[in-house]
């Protein structure tokens, strides 16, 4: 099964979608803030991270810019998800490193079909 990480502040957010994920064969590790996102890749390297943009302390944009300066995660698929939604803001995580961007709110369903055909992109190449 693939690994996903998912790290959102929201706790039900992070919960549901983890148990969605979870239920649909992905193996997920949640965290709620950069700092247990860190504590979690002392454990495991992810295949796929699914990041709010909004966290407490380093936003995501900060974590995006750290993930994909990482030689172990560089080509690991980084999906946006948030509820910043505006143009500057879609830029700003291209320019972040984000492959997808998703909009909160969002269908499970959605997030589930997107890390999949990120997952089977990198896999083909």
């Amino acid at each position: 099964m693939a690994l996903c990480i998912l790290v959102d502040d929201h706790d039900d957010t992070r919960e549901g979608f983890a148990e969605y994920l979870e239920v649909n064969g992905f193996d997920v590790l949640a965290a709620a803030s950069a700092a247990e996102f860190d504590s979690i890749l002392d454990k495991a390297v992810p295949d796929v991270i699914v990041l709010d943009l909004q966290l407490p302390h380093v936003d995501g944009w900060e974590l995006a810019r750290r993930i994909k300066s990482n030689p172990a995660l560089r080509d690991v698929p980084l999906v946006a998800f948030s509820a910043c939604v505006m143009p500057t803001e879609r830029a700003m995580a291209e320019e972040a490193g984000f492959d997808l961007f998703l909009g909160k709110p969002c269908e499970p369903s959605i997030i589930l079909r997107e890390v999949r055909r990120l997952l089977t992109f990198r896999h083909a190449r």
